[in-house]
């Protein structure tokens, strides 16, 4: 359910605030005279106050707009209608599926034409006027059932442009998007407007991507992000185009962080300028803002037919690329600058730091052969402004590169370098040991150096945690292993800390053994303990709770140490041990005991019995006379003694 108020039927109560209700509110006694009147007066200015006017179920479900009370998109004639109000604000409040909208004969197909969803937002004022420059807050949900065919339009999405807009929390499942230039599932392009960024937080797509234009930019969530700013994003869909071509974003000069893509990335065609990467096509700053990129990740495969593809970024110029890393293949067929991590470090010096490739490189001819300048993380360095770029603290631990340009522009690290990076700029760069480096069909043996081919290790060192925490591997720090990267020591790479989808060898739980007697004393507070089998389950942190407490009144306070069981009478209370993820993500491993409690007896002697102020009591309980020697009852109520029986 959203988080707006519920009936008591559980249906959406949604705010009056945007639709004209105020005339119920009048004396009943005048009421058909005066709403006619009021009518007749107030139906002329609607559109001037700034009423929807769109047809049934596009008049959003309440808000007015503003930050503070967005409009309400409850379907998907509500979601056609942003357009209308491009700089307002939006919630969602349930999933909005697209299907029957943009099928033959729904309201979106009649509006739009049968090359499914119209973008919302365009350049046609060349100004904001055009451009979405409002906030859209998905609420956690998702959109389905989009799809686009609009081969010959630029900037296509779900939004086409954005300007110092904000899209938060919201999913796209898409079929398929296709458009010319700058495009993606999510978005077409963003942009800032007076130094604010548009920004694009916890949104994710699934739809494959195309671009039909020479100039390219698409991406798998968005074909272009300008001076924005992406934070917790992905993208699953497979990316096709000319050039700058990324499996999350196109062409960058934003800041992206927290973010992955796991499409295969295509170029279609030649073109001598591909900028192809697994996660950013293009990354590209400027003197006084650096597109930067820190901790994300790309699984996909990159291909292209032209120049300067990499696994992680095709190109960056004034870019800071930092806690990264790249798995897929990669593959040139023609020209040059193909890298495990990125294609090229274009005119001017970026910086890369603590990031590692490990797929393969190579051409994709009959033997597999690239036309020229591969290296195992970066294809060329070609900064032409002869300041140097920083390339600190990197792994490459793929399993092989494959050249043709000759054994000097094939290298493990790095293939070419215009200028020798100093010592400062490039070190504590290594390679895997066993990585085949094949030039012309031929392998060439590669010794240690300090950039170009790095020093060698084996893939069981890479794989250690010692050798990330060991300061003397590295440039100034080691790798932070307590709150960016996480390894699952000597089982693969790094990972990093955020991702959800990547543990270690997963131990599950067999068992929990209760280390106490299945009985208690009313009133006596019964600590609990197990063991769980095996010692070596991945989770063992145990919750304990009280499933059903019978006539016991039992209660468990987890938040105290040690934890107890805490009864007031006799009975039988049922008690579960639950560990959260104890079989698998997302699934406890759950065992439930029986307690049986006894009530509380107490032997009355000459020493027990008291009369206190003219009466005899037990434990409290006032007896009608003195007791006689024996054993007694003591039934609670509330932790109080209210009656005493004699066995």
């Amino acid at each position: 359910m959203n988080k707006l108020n519920t009936l008591s039927n559980g249906s959406p109560a949604v705010s009056d605030a945007g639709r004209f209700t105020g005339l119920s509110k009048f004396n009943s006694a005048n009421s058909l005279i005066i709403k006619i009147m009021i009518l007749t007066v107030l139906f002329p200015l609607w559109g001037l106050w700034g009423f929807s006017a769109y047809a049934a179920d596009g008049t959003f479900g309440g808000g007015d707009g503003s930050p503070t009370d967005p409009y309400i998109i409850e379907d998907a004639a509500d979601l056609d209608a942003v357009r209308s109000k491009l700089s307002s604000h939006y919630r969602l409040a349930n999933d909005i599926d697209l299907t029957a909208y943009l099928a033959p004969g729904g309201a979106g197909c009649e509006k739009w034409g049968a090359a499914g969803w119209y973008p919302i937002g365009d350049n046609s004022t060349a100004d904001i006027n055009s451009r979405f420059s409002g906030s859209l807050n998905g609420a956690g949900y998702k959109i389905t059932g989009l799809w686009i065919n609009r081969a010959s339009m630029d900037r296509v999405g779900l939004f086409g442009y954005i300007t110092a807009g904000k899209i938060d929390s919201l999913g796209v499942i898409g079929e398929s998007i296709t458009g010319k230039d700058y495009v993606g599932c999510l978005l077409g392009s963003c942009h800032a407007l007076n130094s604010v960024p548009s920004t694009i937080t916890n949104c994710y797509a699934t739809g494959n991507v195309e671009s039909t234009g020479n100039a390219g930019y698409v991406g798998g969530l968005a074909g272009g992000g300008y001076l924005s700013i992406f934070t917790n994003c992905y993208a699953t869909g497979n990316v096709t185009g000319r050039c700058y071509i990324g499996g999350l974003v196109g062409s960058s000069t934003s800041i992206i962080k927290n973010c992955y893509a796991t499409g295969n990335v295509t170029t279609i065609g030649q073109n001598s300028t591909s900028r192809a990467g697994g996660l950013v096509g293009n990354n590209s700053g400027s003197t006084t803002s650096s597109a930067e990129i820190d901790q994300c990740y790309a699984t996909g495969n990159v291909s292209a037919y032209g120049t300067y593809v990499g696994g992680l970024v095709g190109s960056t110029s004034y870019g800071i690329i930092t806690n990264s890393y790249a798995t897929g293949n990669v593959r040139i067929s023609i020209g040059e600058g193909a890298g495990g991590l990125v294609g090229i470090i274009a005119a001017n010096p970026s910086t890369i730091k603590y990031c590692y490739a490990s797929g393969s490189v190579r051409g994709g001819n009959s033997d597999y052969q690239s036309t020229g300048i591969v290296g195992g993380l970066i294809g060329k360095d070609d900064n032409s402004n002869y300041s140097y770029s920083t390339i600190l603290n990197c792994i490459a631990a793929n399993d092989s590169v494959f050249g043709r340009e000759g054994s000097d522009q094939t290298n493990r690290i790095i293939g070419w370098c215009r200028i020798t990076p100093n010592t400062t700029n490039a070190s504590n760069l290594f390679a895997r040991s066993n990585m085949v480096v094949i030039v012309n069909g031929n392998p060439v043996s590669k010794s240690d150096d300090r950039y170009l081919n790095g020093t060698s290790k084996p893939l069981n060192t890479l794989q250690s945690l010692e050798f990330y925490t060991n300061s003397g591997n590295w440039n100034t720090n080691a790798w932070d292993m307590t709150t960016v990267w996480n390894i699952c020591d000597g089982d693969g790479l790094p990972c990093l800390r955020w991702q959800k989808n990547i543990s270690c060898e997963f131990v599950t739980v067999g068992d929990i053994i209760i280390n106490i007697s299945l009985t208690a004393t009313a009133g006596e507070p019964l600590t609990l303990t197990a063991t769980i089998e095996p010692s070596n389950a991945t989770n063992k942190t145990i919750v304990w709770s009280v499933k059903d407490a019978g006539s016991t009144g039992a209660t468990i306070d987890n938040g105290i140490n040690p934890i107890v069981l805490n009864t007031t009478g006799a009975g039988t209370a049922v008690i579960t041990a639950s560990i959260a993820d104890g079989l698998a993500e997302g699934k406890p491993y759950t065992k439930d005991f029986s307690i049986t409690v006894t009530a509380t007896g107490i032997a009355a002697t000459a020493a027990t019995e008291a009369k206190v102020t003219g009466y005899y009591s037990i434990m409290g309980q006032r007896l009608p006379q003195a007791p006689e020697k024996g054993f007694y009852i003591i039934m609670y109520d509330n932790g109080k003694a209210e009656k005493v029986i004699k066995m």
